[in-house]
């Protein structure tokens, strides 16, 4: 992958080893590497297909879960950290869901959207329930 192509990033720190996760809105893939020297190595694909433009991305370090909206399908999925059990969590009712961040210690994950009429930050259950939104930016901010 061209790291170049890449507007989401977030990290994954062990005792064991440092992994990097990104988006390429290019390839229309998602990437981790392991952070080795300081140099990134051992680059995989985690996640290959169905991906329209991944513009957020959140690791779980609890769950070891990785989760990304996807901005133009308007929703956010979630896989394991090799890309196994991949699920759409929330779907529909945004207009350009943007930045994502997850709290895994009170199960809780926020995200933006940029909608016209009413931009606003949102949140859910780790398991994308009980959604509801936090922060409405009324009248232009």
């Amino acid at each position: 992958s061209n790291l170049k192509n890449t507007i989401a990033l977030d990290f994954h720190h062990t005792n064991e080893t440092d992994m990097v996760f990104w988006t390429d809105v290019i390839d229309d893939k998602i990437y981790r590497g392991t952070v080795i020297g300081g140099s990134l190595s051992n680059i995989e694909v985690v996640v290959q297909t169905g991906l329209s433009t991944a513009e957020g991305l959140a690791v779980d370090w609890i769950g070891e879960n990785l989760y990304w909206v996807e901005s133009n399908l308007d929703q956010i999925e979630v896989a394991k950290l090799n890309g196994s059990y991949r699920r759409t969590l929330v779907a529909g009712e945004m207009e350009s869901p943007r930045a994502i961040a997850v709290d895994p210690r009170d199960g809780h994950l926020f995200w933006t959207d940029w909608d016209n009429s009413l931009p606003r930050i949102e949140r859910c259950s780790l398991a994308g329930l009980n959604r509801q939104i936090v922060v409405k930016v009324v009248n232009g901010g």
